[in-house]
């Protein structure tokens, strides 16, 4: 693209006003002041991009000098970047983000949001996020000179993608996945003013690097094809009809031997990899076993051992919409139960 080229300085000056306003409505939601209003917060973030669209057209008007300008506006969009950035560093570091409300942690696992997930999963090592932290903060320093500028967007790049991703496929709120959206598109348009040279440092060749031919560069593929072939070649028969958690809703014959494991039993679950769990009562009070089942005459088989001892399962399913029937016996006893899906 054109140095001069009003292009340019419109994607240059609007990434520069989005960052800007990025920055206004992060310090506008956390650090506001009483007397400034959330609408006031907004109009800021508004005015930024619209004053930064307007002046690249006044820029283009001017016919200005355009390599002083364009530095100004550079070092402008830095300095934002490196403000937003560095803010996200410091709160990790004073723990002030990854922090999960204890009502939140008492909740059971799969009633939480992706986003209360996402944060209790990260906020368990405090080594880890000062590791981000650090990251967030030496790239953002970086990114405030000029020759240190592009090592900073390399250090910078692969934590905000990651932090994007994981705002997107987990499902993070609006506002987090607007700042990681605008903070990323910054770095990017910083690279890409050095894009010739990176690319011509990554794909260079080297004078004494032998030359490979096509048989053996077909062979170097199999690094890649043959763990596909290892991992498609495992044996992945699962039972995805019995997949499922189910509630106990009946049993019978009515059985009061605590060894039977039918006796208290609150809830089964069949989990992938051919697994059964049985709970009673409560998640702390389980038998975990691996299972095997004919598809055919439908019978399952599955040997329990805890202390030293083992209690045999062999039953018949019987399944009916969202309800199932298990009937055969367990070490010899009867055991019979009527399951209802959830």
């Amino acid at each position: 693209m054109n140095a001069d080229s009003l292009a340019r300085k419109v994607i240059t000056c609007l990434v520069a006003g989005f960052t800007i306003s990025a920055l206004v409505l992060q310090v506008g939601r956390d650090y506001r002041p009483a007397w400034i209003s959330p609408p006031l917060v907004f109009l800021g973030a508004g005015v930024s991009v619209v004053a930064a669209l307007i002046y690249s057209f006044y820029w283009h008007l001017k016919k200005r000098d355009d390599s002083a300008i364009f530095s100004v506006v550079l070092t402008v969009m830095c300095y934002a970047l490196a403000f937003g950035i560095a803010l996200f560093g410091w709160k990790k570091i004073f723990k002030l983000q990854f922090q999960v409300p204890l009502s939140m942690l008492s909740q059971p696992f799969n009633e939480l949001s992706g986003e209360w997930l996402t944060w209790a999963y990260f906020g368990y090592s405090y080594p880890f996020g000062l590791l981000v932290a650090f990251a967030q903060l030496g790239g953002a320093m970086l990114l405030l000179f000029p020759k240190t500028r592009l090592l900073g967007v390399f250090i910078l790049l692969p934590v905000l993608m990651n932090i994007l991703f994981i705002n997107v496929f987990y499902h993070l709120n609006a506002g987090a996945l607007l700042q990681s959206i605008i903070l990323t598109l910054g770095v990017l348009y910083l690279l890409s003013l050095h894009l010739r040279e990176v690319i011509a440092f990554f794909f260079r060749s080297t004078r004494n690097e032998p030359r490979i031919n096509n048989a053996l560069r077909l062979g170097l593929f199999s690094a890649i094809l043959l763990p596909l072939w290892l991992v498609f070649s495992v044996d992945k028969t699962e039972n995805d009809e019995l997949d499922g958690s189910y509630k106990v809703i009946n049993s019978w014959p009515a059985l009061s031997r605590s060894a039977n494991l039918a006796s208290g039993l609150s809830k089964v679950y069949f989990d992938k990899g051919n697994v059964i769990v049985l709970e009673y009562g409560t998640h702390k009070n389980r038998k975990v076993a691996a299972y095997s089942y004919n598809r055919n005459t439908h019978l399952l088989k599955a040997v329990f051992a805890q202390n030293k001892l083992s209690q045999t399962l062999l039953v018949e399913i019987k399944v009916s919409k969202n309800q199932m029937i298990m009937s055969g016996e367990n070490n010899k006893d009867p055991f019979s139960v009527e399951l209802k899906k959830h």
